[in-house]
């Protein structure tokens, strides 16, 4: 009988999620076990925050806990704590000191943001009181000066104004038009407005994006890497096209998402499809693996992975305010108008991540 895998997973947000079920539906739990390390033990819907940041009542349903989803899955579980070290077979949490082995790896830490969209703190209740008292101090303000050019300006920027109507609000940006410049230009012009204006302000909400990628537990494990394995400015990974880390001494670990160098900004659709990629290339190495335990030689040829490949443009939805949004769509088309923003309203996302987590990821 072959020995149990053991796969470590760090982090629980899109690309992590998607990976524990995509390896399991695929392998299935038999001779398996999936551990998730996660500082909070809850699922945050970053994508949603812009509508918490306007909202209480929105605040609190971007969060999930995960512990029944994962815990409902024997062997698999969840732990909660922070990973302070990666050594080649095994991680570290701080809080414990428990070492967790692990045959394959998943690096899948995020990226922290400023707030209000990440506050300092793991606890989730303290977290979501913290939100509460930032959309007090939006409220008592009236000139409210937003810093960025992306899409969290974008739609937080409309929603500020739509909730609050008789304050200024200003977006600041320092490009000719707004978003990254992988969306094609008719977007952009779409979504920008460039007054020239004296800016006053009594309140500053940063919508720069991520701060810092959270990857600092790898350097010691990658010190001795003749490679670049880490950016030295971004902090990502190096990985190749299957996500793996470009290394042999490390090809049993992968990075997805927000953590590796992928190109591309930083979307959650991206970060689900790369999660199910990585999910399907380690079921994959591990039916290898387990097929030539017992033999003298790898018998049997390596598997052949699947490849991550960027999208050119891909799809992608803005709101612009309670009626209004802006959609680009597969070919490159632009639409608009209130049906556009009746679809942003639904909370699509939120229902597609009920459907993700509303049974244990290994049914």
């Amino acid at each position: 009988m072959s020995d149990p895998v053991h796969v470590v997973i760090i982090g629980a947000s899109v690309a992590r999620v998607a990976t524990a079920k995509q390896l399991v539906k695929s392998l299935g739990s038999q001779r398996m076990r999936v551990t998730i390390i996660d500082k909070v033990g809850q699922f945050y819907c970053l994508p949603m925050a812009t509508r918490g940041v306007v909202n209480k009542d929105f605040a609190k349903k971007t969060w999930f806990p995960l512990d029944e989803w994962v815990q409902g899955s024997p062997p698999h579980e969840l732990v909660h704590g922070t990973v302070s070290e990666v050594h080649t077979s095994h991680v570290v949490v701080k809080e414990t000191g428990t070492t967790y082995p692990y045959n394959y790896l998943v690096v899948a830490s995020g990226m922290s943001y400023c707030a209000p969209f990440q506050f300092q703190t793991t606890n989730p209740a303290e977290w979501l009181k913290a939100s509460h008292a930032y959309i007090d101090q939006i409220a008592k303000a009236t000139e409210i000066l937003l810093v960025g050019d992306g899409s969290t300006g974008v739609e937080l920027a409309a929603k500020l104004k739509t909730t609050h109507p008789n304050k200024h609000v200003i977006l600041l940006h320092s490009k000719e038009w707004l978003l990254p410049e992988d969306a094609p230009l008719k977007f952009r012009r779409g979504v920008t407005d460039r007054p020239s204006v004296e800016i006053e302000a009594d309140w500053l909400i940063p919508t720069i994006g991520e701060t810092e990628t959270q990857t600092s537990f790898m350097d010691e494990l990658l010190a001795s890497s003749a490679l670049e394995l880490i950016h030295p400015q971004t902090r990502a990974l190096r990985v190749s096209p299957t996500l793996q880390l470009v290394h042999d001494n490390f090809s049993h670990i992968f990075a997805v998402r927000d953590v590796n160098d992928t190109l591309g900004i930083k979307m959650a659709y991206r970060a689900y499809t790369q999660g199910n990629i990585a999910g399907e290339n380690l079921a994959r190495l591990i039916k290898h693996h387990q097929a030539n335990q017992g033999e003298h030689t790898d018998s049997k040829p390596p598997p052949q992975l699947k490849e991550y490949k960027p999208p050119s443009t891909g799809s992608r939805s803005l709101a612009l305010g309670t009626n209004n949004a802006i959609a680009l769509i597969p070919g490159g088309w632009t639409v608009s108008g209130w049906l556009v923003g009746v679809f942003k309203r639904s909370s699509v996302m939120l229902w597609q991540i009920n459907s993700l987590l509303n049974k244990p990821m290994g049914r």
